[in-house]
């Protein structure tokens, strides 16, 4: 009799191929896309399910301690041991795979959350590309509102594609897409066109880095909701979850208001005022306080590694930019309160 061949035709129709699903080994781990409900697939870790004797013919496979074995615990015959070798050589290498993406996963996320950090001390020591410090940049420049809108459109764009693209849709994923929808579709679709003025401009350079930052910071949430985590169902009302929408919508909602009260002054008076009213008579900046809370809550309610990035960015790009504010407010108006903070009362 010639021998089976070394694959999946030599096994059993009620084997491995059928009874055999992945899921996730660790924490972090990329998966593949899964359907609603199911718990996701995982490149790598793998688990199977025992079939009863009676079951499709009582002839399927197990592992049990890294051995082959039919459902009676025998081992099974030559051709299926060659066949279900073959099968866990690839799985091996599936697995391997998944722990690999996963790892370069975290470290590509970990060293976007560390690079914050320069950005601030640079910001601290005077440098600033947007122009609040008085270095506008050189070379070719663009209308303000359509680089605002250009470079905010990827951050509408690139986190909720990929996200749906995985198909793993979850209520915490669809909550994470509807909150940043809602800043970012204000953000590109309707701030460009009230605040700047007409023919005020910005370095194309400023336009392209910030494209980049916004393709790199939505790529990194959208695999992490899509691909590399689960979360339990009762995560809607964990502590955690249940601060950072707090946070998200109570740091929103003051960073909105404080921006159209700086458009309102700004319409309604010819030269510059000093703001004032409501949370303006205690921090020089609430427009840029609320955005800190407001992503520093998005990183607790998602409890991930690029959300954590994301705050950190934030902070380190508004710091900043709210002390020079504080420090122009003083130069520029002898009345203004020099204790007054620029972000948290008794902090910053």
């Amino acid at each position: 009799m010639r021998p089976p061949r070394d694959d999946f035709s030599a096994v059993p129709r009620s084997g491995p191929p059928r009874t055999l699903r992945r899921v996730f080994p660790q924490p972090g781990c990329l998966r593949a896309p899964g359907r609603r409900g199911r718990r996701a697939d995982c490149l790598g870790g793998l688990l199977h399910r025992e079939q009863s004797p009676g079951e499709n013919g009582g002839g399927g496979l197990c592992v049990h301690g890294g051995r082959w074995r039919d459902v009676h615990g025998h081992a099974p015959g030559r051709g299926a041991a060659s066949a279900c070798r073959s099968l866990a050589g690839r799985l091996r290498a599936a697995r391997a795979v998944g722990v690999t993406l996963g790892q370069s996963f975290l470290v590509a996320a970990a060293i976007w959350a560390l690079a914050a950090l320069p950005t601030m001390a640079a910001g601290l020591a005077g440098w600033d590309p947007v122009g609040r410090l008085g270095h506008l940049g050189s070379g070719r420049r663009l209308n303000a509102r359509w680089a605002w809108f250009l470079f905010e459109l990827p951050a509408l764009v690139t986190f909720p594609a990929i996200y749906l693209a995985s198909g793993n849709l979850h209520v915490l994923g669809n909550l994470a897409v509807v909150l940043w929808l809602a800043h970012y579709g204000h953000r590109t679709l309707v701030w460009p066109w009230l605040v700047p003025k007409r023919d005020a401009t910005v370095p194309l350079s400023l336009c392209a880095s910030s494209i980049g930052f916004n393709l790199v910071n939505g790529g990194l949430l959208g695999w992490f909701m899509g691909f590399a985590t689960d979360y339990p169902d009762q995560w809607l009302t964990d502590p955690r979850f249940v601060a950072g929408f707090l946070l998200f919508v109570g740091g929103a909602t003051l960073n909105v208001w404080a921006d159209y009260r700086l458009r309102y002054l700004r319409k309604t008076n010819a030269g510059r005022v000093m703001p004032a009213g409501g949370p303006f008579n205690v921090v020089c900046c609430p427009n840029l306080a609320g955005e800190i809370v407001e992503w520093v809550g998005f990183a607790l309610l998602t409890w991930s590694l690029p959300g954590l990035a994301f705050a950190l960015w934030t902070i380190a790009n508004l710091v900043p930019r709210a002390l020079w504010r504080r420090n122009w407010y003083r130069e520029k108006f002898e009345g203004f309160p020099k204790e007054r903070a620029a972000l948290f009362p008794g902090v910053l």
